[in-house]
């Protein structure tokens, strides 16, 4: 009888434990690929209005985004660096490498 009572007593409160974390644990994935969406569009529509983007290299952009009337969004670009690849050789260890003739 003793251990029937401990078994029950055990099982109460195992599921006095895991189910409020099972309840905790769903539920966010809608939520986090509903963001990812929008944050996605926002870049889209930030690099269609930048007309200096550099062919090989990569361009960084910080910027303030504002939800207009509707569904328009004001961007303000505060931040620009673009970062390109240059022609110069590299050396590794005092050897200078070559780039492969065009």
């Amino acid at each position: 009888m003793p251990l029937l009572r401990f078994l029950i007593l055990f099982l109460l409160l195992a599921h006095c434990l895991i189910w409020p974390a099972n309840t905790a644990w769903g539920g966010n994935r809608t939520m986090v690929e509903q963001s990812v969406r929008k944050l996605d569009l926002l870049n889209r529509e930030l690099l269609k209005q930048e007309t200096q983007i550099p062919q090989y290299g990569r361009l960084e952009l910080k910027a303030d985004a504002r939800y207009g009337a509707g569904e328009k969004v004001d961007m303000h670009v505060y931040s620009r660096k673009t970062y390109t690849v240059t022609d110069e050789p590299i050396r590794f260890n005092g050897k200078q490498t070559t780039l492969p003739s065009k």
